[in-house]
């Protein structure tokens, strides 16, 4: 999957990104975060943990704007144009090498549990 110009590969779940994130190289991982499915502050957590070299941002429709450990958080909802804006900004602070954009970036989307 394309992204605004960068490669995207996408995991439905924590335990997908993980493999996803150990198999392969990412210059960037998103977390779409849901209400009432893992608390962003676990997914930092344990991403952070285990890749702490690869930035990331979550996604939160909870309205929480600071999540501890991520490097961003972005409220949702909110356009493509506007996660594109925060991916590159991100990517440009980062420092990968400009021989290998388009960026290798990583999609969570981890869905509400079942209550």
């Amino acid at each position: 999957m394309e992204f605004g110009g960068h490669r995207c590969k996408i995991a439905a779940s924590l335990k997908e990104a993980i493999k996803l994130l150990r198999e392969e190289s990412f210059d960037l991982a998103v977390a779409d975060f849901k209400p009432n499915g893992s608390s962003p502050l676990q997914i930092v957590k344990i991403l952070k943990g285990l890749f702490p070299e690869v930035p990331l941002m979550i996604l939160s429709e909870s309205g929480d704007t600071v999540v501890k450990g991520a490097d961003e958080v972005l409220a949702i909802p909110c356009s493509p144009e506007n996660l594109l804006q925060h991916i590159k900004q991100m990517l440009s602070r980062s420092a990968i090498p400009a021989r290998r954009r388009p960026a290798r970036v990583a999609m969570v989307a981890l869905a509400a549990k079942a209550r």
